[in-house]
């Protein structure tokens, strides 16, 4: 299960395990970061934030993998069925982290 929470530093994301009951950092930014949504492996988060001034999705790597994507370029978040809306695929997502 992820969620965000907010925070002194924003709204952060978290994975919390049900059967352990841990909680996992996933994203903390002194941001807004909210709309997560894993891919189907678990290898993959995507999120929308206000980080670049305004609101932009952006997916990140998990499980040891590298590297936080923008994907969007004209602003964008996710409808609760995951569905990205108003927002536009950059052809070339730039890494941001």
């Amino acid at each position: 299960m992820i969620g965000a929470v907010g925070a002194e530093s924003g709204a952060d994301l978290f994975r919390f395990d049900l059967a352990t009951k841990e909680i996992t950092p996933l994203v903390t930014t002194p941001f807004l970061d909210e709309d997560p949504a894993l891919s189907p492996d678990d290898r993959l988060l995507a999120y929308a934030s206000e980080q670049s001034g305004r609101w932009e999705l952006y997916v990140q790597a998990l499980g040891g993998g590298r590297g936080t994507w923008q994907i969007s370029s004209e602003g964008g978040r996710f409808a609760l069925a995951g569905v990205p809306t108003a927002a536009s695929s950059s052809s070339s997502p730039g890494q941001t982290g």
